[in-house]
């Protein structure tokens, strides 16, 4: 299932069954003992009454009676999250321009990454953020050939050096070992990853709309004489 989506959840700060949006889902492997492996997974809910955040834990249990499609039932539990508007600001804050198709989407992921990296949920960060760069190249190239391709025609190109592409390759590389390998990054590589995210899109798409209108700016010549010595 595609994020985000909406669910009918019990909210824990307003203490009702509310219309909930969910931005991201992550699943766990649990031990409940030595010879029985359970799913756990956990969902990153904006309630759509209070517009306050909580992580939904569902968990199989072991004891819940089996599904028609063989699964075990869940049972749900909730952690209230209190927002940190100033965290997200020392952060970054940010707004992208693109075309419509993918306008929404970026803004949205963007906001979701931020939120992630206040809120701890560093895997899902990580993941968005390696989205994000991909995101971007598909807009500048027009080409949905994989990241480090895209990555390396940006280079040919000429709008990032060598040396830039190598940080969004090792940016794209942490996503891919938190999705594939459970690497849970440290708070600050996010951070500044992001921040380097932020560099991309400003080279890719500001930078030519500041040239054009810098560009237009009628300076008058030096009409001044050079001195003799």
């Amino acid at each position: 299932m595609q994020h985000p989506y909406e669910s009918w959840e019990h909210c824990p700060h307003c203490s009702k069954l509310t219309n909930c949006r969910i931005f991201a889902t992550e699943k766990r492997k649990i031990f409940y003992d030595i010879d029985l492996e359970l799913n756990m997974w956990i969902k990153f809910v904006e309630c759509q009454g209070c517009q306050e955040f909580f992580l939904l834990y569902s968990k199989e249990n072991p004891y819940g009676q089996t599904g028609y499609d063989g699964e075990l039932e869940c049972t749900t539990s909730t952690v209230p999250i209190s927002r940190n508007e100033d965290e997200l600001c020392k952060i970054g804050h940010f707004k992208i321009s693109l075309d419509d198709n993918v306008n929404e989407f970026a803004n949205l992921l963007y906001k979701q990454i931020m939120e992630s990296i206040v809120y701890k949920n560093f895997i899902v960060a990580a993941a968005g953020m390696r989205t994000l760069i991909d995101t971007f190249c598909i807009a500048k190239t027009d080409k949905d050939i994989g990241i480090t391709k895209n990555i390396d025609v940006l280079v040919s190109k000429r709008f990032i050096t060598k040396k830039q592409s190598n940080v969004y390759k090792k940016i794209s590389e942490i996503g891919h070992g938190a999705v594939h390998r459970y690497h849970i990054p440290k708070k600050q590589s996010l951070i500044n990853g992001i921040r380097a995210i932020e560099d991309l899109y400003n080279i890719l798409f500001s930078f030519p709309e500041y040239e054009k209108i810098v560009s237009k700016e009628s300076v008058p010549p030096d009409t001044r004489k050079s001195k003799k010595a």
